[in-house]
């Protein structure tokens, strides 16, 4: 039996963001199109038991979960560090940086690691993340050029891009994401838009609210008057930062009106 063990920590995560929907909707469909005599295994950090149930619940047909020891941000440190026992001979896929990448021979043993690159942001934003969240991210990189065996990007320009801060030559995978199985119209749709006070027209933008999600340009934008019958909507959880949307479309002089932020929304 061969074993894929996909790295699921984005799934424990307070605010598991666009990263923890990708993660969740490939992991779903690697266990869907798994050949014969390949199981797929998540990895996690510690985390409470409801979390696991979770887990196993949104991902049916998973064979198991390798909980570690170390909690998320202890995980993220030995990692960081190239301190990992995870076992040898299988296959490893990471659908972003957090993956456990060391040396290996995967020639006689046949252990692959691959890790995903969303974006370039360390590098050419440093500024719209953490300190200690840029420098982790760089640092995995520079790990995943030494041992990743490919690196997983969602669009040709972020291959470009990465190229002039960490050239990984032909390892590089240029896999674009898809619309999630889950995100259908539902059957009270105008309905629901009534009830979330949605209006005719708008621009509608999804996501964690933080700095490098560049909600000020685009609110910038919208306050031009080429079309101010169209309001923008912002849909997603609050992340780090204390991004206040009211307080930026205040001074770009765009109406309280025109901006309406849902929080928060479930797929439907």
């Amino acid at each position: 039996m061969i074993t894929l063990r996909v790295i699921l920590d984005q799934l424990t995560a307070p605010v598991p963001g666009g990263i923890g929907r990708y993660t969740e909707e490939l992991t779903r469909e690697l266990i869907a199109t798994a050949p014969r005599g390949c199981e797929v295994v998540g990895f996690v950090p510690a985390s409470p038991e409801p979390v696991y149930d979770s887990i196993l619940e949104r991902l049916p047909g998973l064979a198991g979960l390798h909980k570690s020891p170390l909690d998320r941000r202890q995980l993220a440190l030995a990692w960081q560090g190239g301190i990992t026992s995870l076992p040898k001979n299988e296959m490893i896929h990471a659908p972003s940086l957090m993956a456990p990448l060391r040396s290996h021979d995967r020639l006689h043993h046949g252990t692959q690691i691959v890790a995903t690159i969303h974006d370039t942001v360390p590098w050419s934003a440093p500024e719209t993340l953490t300190r200690r969240g840029a420098a982790w991210h760089r640092d995995l990189a520079q790990r995943a050029k030494r041992h990743a065996d490919a690196i997983v990007v969602p669009t040709h320009a972020v291959a470009a891009q990465l190229t002039e801060f960490v050239d990984f030559g032909d390892r590089v995978r240029v896999i674009g994401g898809a619309p999630s199985s889950a995100m259908r119209l539902p059957d009270d749709a105008d309905e629901r838009a009534e009830r979330l006070g949605l209006p005719e027209r708008y621009v509608a933008a999804v996501g964690t609210i933080e700095p490098r999600k560049g909600l000020d340009l685009l609110i910038a934008a919208m306050a031009l008057e080429t079309a101010p019958d169209v309001a923008l909507v912002v849909a997603g959880p609050p992340g780090w930062g204390g991004v206040n949307l009211a307080a930026l479309a205040a001074p770009a002089g765009l109406a309280p009106e025109r901006l309406i932020v849902l929080g928060y929304i479930d797929d439907a």
